[in-house]
C-alpha cells in the first residue's frame, strides 16, 4: 500500500510578517530585509546588447518599477496577482540603477561578420569573445 500524506505549505518570512506565498508576502509585508540597515537600496545593472536590445531592456526597466495590473477578466485571481513594482516605495523597497556609464552597446555590423563565420565552433567563440571582452570593460 501506499501512504499519503498532505504536507502543509510552511509559512515564508517576510519584513514584518509571515505568508505561505511569496507574492502576496513581499506585497503585504515586504521582503525579509526590508528593515535592515545594511539592506541596498539601489542595484546596479549592466548591460550589454545591440542597440536595439538596449533600449529594450531599460523600457523593461522602467515598466517593472511601477504596478502591472494583473491579468482582467480571470476566475482563479490568485494565481495572477498586480506585481508591485521594483522600486523604493513597496516590496523590494530598492530600485535598479541602469545608465550608460555602465552600458557597453555592441556594433551591428561587427556581431553580424561575427555570425558569418562557416565554422561553428569557431563564430560560437569569436561571438563569446566579443561579449566577454565588452561585459570586462564594464567590470
Amino acid at each position: 500500500m501506499i501512504d499519503v500524506r498532505l504536507i502543509e505549505e510552511p509559512e515564508l518570512q517576510f519584513g514584518i510578517d509571515r505568508h505561505i506565498c511569496p507574492r502576496a508576502g513581499i506585497y503585504q509585508y515586504g521582503v525579509y530585509d526590508s528593515n535592515s540597515k545594511a539592506k541596498k537600496k539601489e542595484i546596479q545593472i549592466g548591460v550589454v546588447g545591440l542597440n536595439e536590445d538596449v533600449e529594450l531592456f531599460y523600457e523593461w526597466i522602467e515598466r517593472s518599477s511601477t504596478i502591472i495590473s494583473p491579468k482582467p477578466k480571470i476566475r482563479q485571481k490568485n494565481l495572477y496577482p498586480a506585481f508591485i513594482g521594483f522600486n523604493s516605495d513597496t516590496g523590494f523597497k530598492a530600485k535598479f540603477i541602469v545608465a550608460e556609464e555602465i552600458t557597453k552597446r555592441l556594433n551591428k555590423k561587427e556581431i553580424k561578420a561575427l555570425l558569418e563565420n562557416k565554422h561553428r565552433n569557431e563564430m560560437i567563440e569569436s561571438v563569446l569573445q566579443h561579449y566577454y571582452e565588452a561585459i570586462s570593460y564594464i567590470a
